[in-house]
């Protein structure tokens, strides 16, 4: 269970253990001829091969924490070779809302943690529509885990890190060894537009994004692209 009085720490370390528990339970129920491939197989096939599906398998781990696994259908030839390609977070609330922590990096060590405001700033910003942040999360992970994020220290901000994936620019602190705290994020036309978009609406400093500005541009172009424009949430 996480709680309000983990470090961050102590939450990637529950993040750990829960993961264990229902990753087992998740390849068990995607291993390749069983019912649940077997449906998906079904539904592609029904869809035209349809491009970019997303399977949400969301498991209950306590009132205020639940697993997430996201089966990801790329394309036919891809699921057909390998299967479907699995992405797995976990959300949990507590007084900022409800939150999500993901794993990776090149040794599966690293940790993303996003509060409820970063996604209420991604409804605001992106979505410009309301839906149920319990459905925003896992549109949010299935489309940006291709996220590049790199360290910009300033004197003022020396644990400061930006990021880019596909539309979404992201303003980021470091806030241990192997956590990453995403704080907001923004469109890339807000990135070009100090005056309309002052700091207070932003939630970030305008001076900042000046100072990094052709840096992040530089991310944008070199940063994968793609949307996974159909969603199946199962």
């Amino acid at each position: 269970m996480i709680v309000e009085t983990m470090t961050y720490e102590e939450i990637c370390r529950e993040y750990d253990r829960i993961h264990d528990i229902y990753y087992s339970k998740v390849k068990k129920r995607l291993d390749w001829d069983s019912p649940e491939i077997n449906k998906i197989k079904r539904y592609v096939r029904k869809k035209g091969k349809e491009e970019n599906l997303v399977f949400t398998y969301p498991y209950k781990v306590d009132e205020a924490t639940t697993f997430y696994s996201l089966a990801i259908v790329p394309d036919y030839n891809c699921f057909k070779k390998r299967g479907p390609l699995i992405n797995t977070f976990i959300t949990f609330r507590n007084s900022h809302g409800l939150n999500a922590i993901i794993r990776g990096g090149d040794l599966d060590n690293e940790y993303i943690i996003a509060y409820d405001h970063f996604f209420k700033r991604f409804i605001e910003r992106f979505l410009k529509q309301e839906m149920p942040i319990e459905e925003v999360i896992p549109l949010f992970i299935a489309n940006n885990s291709n996220v590049a994020l790199a360290s910009c220290p300033s004197t003022k901000y020396p644990n400061n890190i930006m990021g880019i994936t596909n539309d979404v620019v992201i303003f980021a602190e470091k806030v241990a060894p192997k956590v990453t705290l995403m704080k907001t994020c923004i469109t890339r036309d807000m990135l070009y537009d100090d005056q309309k978009y002052p700091a207070e609406v932003l939630d970030i400093n305008v001076d900042l994004v000046a100072e990094f500005r052709e840096y992040i541009l530089q991310l944008m172009m070199n940063a994968p692209s793609g949307q996974f424009k159909y969603y199946d949430f199962c």
